[in-house]
């Protein structure tokens, strides 16, 4: 999800003017009467939240296994080369480009890890929908755990 980025403040000549009105139960309200040139963007609730969700996002990590039968049985070709190619869905996503660690989570990798991970040429996150899709060179043939930070 991309925060906005186009906020602006409000502009306006002399003082701010206010109407102030008496209310029935001898309380005041106050009207803005302001004559602006630039109306302000507005900045509530659901912005902040939006941009803490971002924040909090960002400290997040979830373990991502790829079992061997989420592998593509045939190639897709992207940018001229072959990829075998799996999806996993039904992700929170939090920033728009998830570091995605292609080794072991907090481990050192025994041999046969090495070769599972170096088949795998990139991942691509889709933020909206909610999953990565994988790319190998050649298609693995078991599963393959990775870190990918800024999802749950």
């Amino acid at each position: 999800m991309a925060l906005p980025t186009n906020y602006v403040d409000a502009v306006w000549d002399g003082n701010r003017k206010y109407q102030m009105i008496q209310n029935q139960d001898s309380t005041v309200s106050f009207t803005d009467e302001t004559d602006y040139s630039v109306e302000g963007s507005f900045f509530g609730a659901n912005d902040i939240n939006q941009t803490n969700a971002q924040v909090n996002g960002l400290s997040t990590a979830k373990t991502i296994t790829i079992g061997s039968t989420a592998w593509s049985s045939t190639t897709q070709t992207v940018n001229g080369r072959a990829y075998y190619v799996a999806t996993i869905s039904s992700l929170t996503i939090y920033v728009d480009n998830p570091e995605i660690s292609i080794a072991p989570a907090g481990t050192v990798p025994t041999t046969a890890e090495e070769e599972r991970f170096a088949a795998l040429a990139y991942a691509v996150a889709n933020v909206s929908g909610g999953s990565i899709t994988f790319y190998a060179y050649t298609k693995p043939t078991s599963s393959i755990s990775v870190l990918a930070k800024g999802v749950a």
